[in-house]
């Protein structure tokens, strides 16, 4: 009863801007039914949200959630959708959130997106290279790797996150959480820092990593943090590069 009243007074509402923090939803009907509300929004902050019965998601049981769900939603060819321009996503629960966020019954449209800020993990990889081919407007990425990144799986061009597609990117932020003598980045950040290819522009780039003895998703401080989302606390042993190049 509680997330019924709760879903029900933000539908009530015409929100630009929303943030939820360390929240699980107890279903991912339930998530849906609260994204039809999102109908106005321009900024968007999932920070720890995650689903309590996450499960793999299957093409017909989204589409079955989402007819279920959004009876009325907005598609491709009828009512008009929100312009996104910032999201935020930390969650265990990506891979099932971008799939929903990008399917034609989302009321909101990622082609607008000029900003993110995204975790990185081995199991939403390729929901977030799905999600980087549908914002063309991206001006700003910030990619958080979490430490059990299996870095060495993800070294083949099919599937490298491509910055050469990239046209509008002007600031690049990637914040890897390193294990002693068990990770090692290179082979997949070399050659994703290559796709960059030749540019005409001079962009930003900022790399940080923090060693660590021992798995956990690490959260970082942003050198330039975008005024739209609030700074976590910095770790104590990190390593920063930050710099400016014709990518």
């Amino acid at each position: 009863m509680v997330f019924k009243d709760i879903s029900d007074a933000m539908a009530s509402l015409t929100l630009e801007s929303f943030t939820l923090r360390q929240f699980a939803f107890s279903t991912l009907a339930d998530f849906v039914k609260v994204l039809d509300t999102w109908r106005h929004l321009k900024t968007l902050q999932l920070d720890s949200v995650d689903i309590s019965t996450a499960t793999h998601l299957s093409v017909s049981a989204l589409e079955h959630v989402l007819k279920l769900q959004t009876p009325n939603a907005p598609t491709q060819t009828s009512e008009k959708k929100a312009n996104l321009r910032h999201l935020l996503l930390r969650s265990n629960s990506s891979a099932l959130f971008i799939p929903i966020l990008l399917h034609s019954r989302s009321p909101l449209d990622l082609s607008s997106l000029t900003s993110l800020i995204i975790t990185l993990t081995s199991d939403n990889y390729d929901s977030v290279v799905d999600l980087l081919r549908c914002t063309p407007n991206l001006e700003t990425l910030e990619l958080e790797i979490e430490t059990l990144f299996d870095y060495e799986a993800h070294v083949q061009h099919k599937d490298m996150i491509d910055l050469h597609s990239m046209s509008s990117l002007r600031a690049l932020s990637l914040q890897i959480s390193v294990l002693l003598a068990r990770t090692n980045p290179m082979p997949w950040l070399v050659p994703f820092l290559s796709t960059a290819g030749p540019r005409t522009t001079s962009q930003n780039y900022h790399l940080r990593a923090l060693s660590t003895n021992r798995p956990r998703l690490s959260r970082f401080r942003h050198s330039t943090t975008p005024s739209w989302v609030e700074e976590p606390r910095r770790p104590s042993h990190t390593a920063d590069v930050c710099g400016t190049a014709a990518l």
